[in-house]
Order: C-alpha cells, then sequence, then structure tokens
C-alpha cells in the first residue's frame, strides 16, 4: 500500500470521510480513484451509508466485482448458497405475489400470482346451467371418438326409455323418429340408428339434456365448468412463472422444498439474476443504501419503488383460452363418462 495512500484511509477510519474529500475537490470518485493508485482501496471501511451505492458502483466498474457481490449478499438473510448456486428462501410462496403490481382494478396481477403460488383451491368463474349451451359449448368442441362414446352411454343408458314429447315442444327431427298419439304427443326410444339425427340438431339435443337426460347433462356441465376454470388457471400459472423467472428468479428455477427446524420453507435459484439486479439497484441514483436493505425481499421491493426494477405484469383476459379449454375437456372426458 501506498503510503500516502494509506495516511488517506487512516485519517477516513479515524475521523469520517468528509474530513478528507476537501483534498479531492469534494468528489468522491476522484478520492475513490486515488485510494485505488495507492493499493489502498480494498481496505476501505465506510461508515456513511451515503456514499455506499456510489462506493460499490466504483468497486464493479474497476475489477472488482466478487468483492461487491459477496460484501452485499452476505447481509443477506433470505440468500443462501449451497457452494454452487445461490437461492432465495421463502417462508410461502405467496410471498412472491408482491413483486407484480396491484393495479386497482377488480382482479390485478397481484391478485392472480397470489392465487397460483398459494396452490389453494381457485375457481375463477362460476356456471349457471343456463349459461352453457351443452351442444355448442361441449359437444361440438370434442373430438370425433369423445363425441361416439357419448352417443353410445346415451343409447346404452336410456336405449330402453320411451321418452315422451309434448305437442308444443316437437321439433321436425322428433317428427321424422317419433310416433305421434292422439293428443299430438310424440314418443320414441334413442337407438343407434337415430341418435345421430338427434344430435343433428342443437335444440332437439339441449331439450332432451335439460328434460330427459340429467345426469348426462349434470356430467357434461360438469366437463365444461371445470375444463374451462382449469384451462385459465394453467394459462395464468404459465404467465405468473414466465413473469418471474428470468426477471426476479433465475429462468431454470423451480420451487425447491426444504426442512427448515420444524417446518417446510422453499427455496428458488438466483444465481444468475441476483448479481444483475444489485447492479441495476446501485446504478439508480434514486435507491437508497443496498446495505440497509438485509433482505432480497426488500432488494426487489426497494427497487421497484425507485424504478430500478419494474413490477410484474401481465395482460388479464375475461375469458378463457378456447384451444386449452377444448384440448382439457377431449383429455379429460373420459373421468366423466
Amino acid at each position: 500500500m501506498n503510503p500516502k495512500a494509506e495516511k488517506i484511509l487512516d485519517k477516513i477510519h479515524s475521523e469520517g470521510i468528509d474530513e478528507v474529500l476537501p483534498y479531492f475537490n469534494d468528489d468522491f470518485r476522484t478520492l475513490l480513484k486515488y485510494l485505488d493508485w495507492g493499493n489502498a482501496l480494498e481496505y476501505l471501511q465506510l461508515d456513511d451509508y451515503e456514499y455506499n451505492n456510489d462506493y460499490y458502483n466504483y468497486l464493479l466498474e474497476n475489477g472488482y466485482e466478487e468483492k461487491v457481490l459477496n460484501t452485499i449478499i452476505s447481509s443477506m438473510g433470505s440468500v443462501s448458497h449451497d457452494g454452487t448456486d445461490y437461492f432465495y428462501e421463502v417462508r410461502d410462496l405467496d410471498d412472491l405475489s408482491k413483486f407484480f403490481r396491484d393495479s386497482g382494478r377488480d382482479i390485478s396481477p397481484q391478485e392472480i400470482a397470489k392465487s397460483v403460488l398459494n396452490g389453494d383451491f381457485w375457481e375463477p368463474f362460476s356456471f349457471y346451467r343456463n349459461d352453457i349451451d351443452l351442444m355448442r359449448n361441449v359437444y361440438d368442441e370434442l373430438n370425433e371418438e369423445n363425441k361416439q362414446l357419448l352417443r353410445s352411454v346415451i343409447v346404452e343408458k336410456y336405449g330402453e326409455v320411451l321418452i315422451g314429447i309434448p305437442s308444443e315442444d316437437v321439433t321436425d327431427v322428433i317428427e321424422r323418429i317419433g310416433t305421434e298419439d292422439d293428443n299430438g304427443d310424440y314418443e320414441f326410444h334413442i337407438t343407434n340408428e337415430n341418435v345421430m339425427d338427434l344430435f343433428s340438431d342443437d335444440d332437439t339435443m339441449n331439450y332432451l339434456f335439460k328434460n330427459y337426460l340429467d345426469d348426462i347433462e349434470s356430467e357434461l356441465f360438469s366437463l365444461y365448468s371445470n375444463s374451462y376454470n382449469t384451462a385459465y388457471q394453467d394459462e395464468y400459472y404459465d404467465k405468473v412463472w414466465d413473469e418471474l423467472n428470468g426477471t426476479f428468479l433465475d429462468v431454470d428455477a423451480v420451487p425447491i422444498e426444504f426442512k427448515y427446524g420444524n417446518s417446510y420453507r422453499t427455496k428458488l435459484k438466483i444465481t444468475n439474476t441476483l448479481p444483475r439486479l444489485i447492479k441495476r439497484y446501485l446504478n439508480e441514483d434514486y435507491c437508497s443504501d443496498i446495505d440497509s436493505l438485509g433482505d432480497y425481499w426488500y432488494l426487489v421491493k426497494e427497487g421497484i419503488g425507485c424504478s430500478a426494477f419494474d413490477a410484474l405484469w401481465f395482460r388479464i383476459s375475461d375469458y378463457a383460452d378456447s384451444w386449452r379449454v377444448k384440448k382439457i375437456m377431449n383429455d379429460s372426458f373420459r373421468d366423466y363418462f
């Protein structure tokens, strides 16, 4: 260490940094350059938090990145290191929902993230029977194999049942396949020969579902309702993790449960994310002293507050994705029939 630089360093440690700044035109970076020149920089200990972020920034720009990261990370109580990777440890996974924007609307990204992350039952939509056209919304969306299975189930369960249709509810299909009585009412059995005719007319089948095939109606209603909710849940599960991974967690981060005392906690990898966020935080003029944060959660939240980072956000739709609904209905159809 250069003796002159050592003398300046000793004066800083004994009297404070403000006592030596006048020697360097009150320019903190000029002081740091001088200490760096004199091989004294790495021994500098700051008691004035006002200069911490500028000090760390200078170190990052001049080859001391490992020292900076080790110093800052060591003060973060929620960050662990397994010898290879850094992890953010959380008591409850839905703590991560605070990294999302709370938009103030009926449903915000933060609310959806909390529902996704806490793992509790979440049913975004409630349906009434009249909300769903079973032919248009369910039957027409089934693949041919499932359509055939549904028709076969109906023939098998109701083939022996004589169905009577009042005259005021008779459709062209019923007239074609049924037998009329003296009152103008029609009767018929559902058979393999006429079931395709029945399914060719939405009004006829929706009437039969509602008035005669009530257990089939119930299962189709449940199939649609559950598939619709699952499709929406799956879509926003993906959106929540797509936002987190690569922003405040590593791209390949997955929740890892571990034993902590008598309870369990979760850790998520931040090996690549943590250095990037620290650098961005330090480069933002309006962020408070990074050494005062003490926790990765505060680093992210304070960084959002001082505009070093943006709160996570995604567009919210009022509807489930139709492709997802269709796929889930067909994949789970045999669970119902």
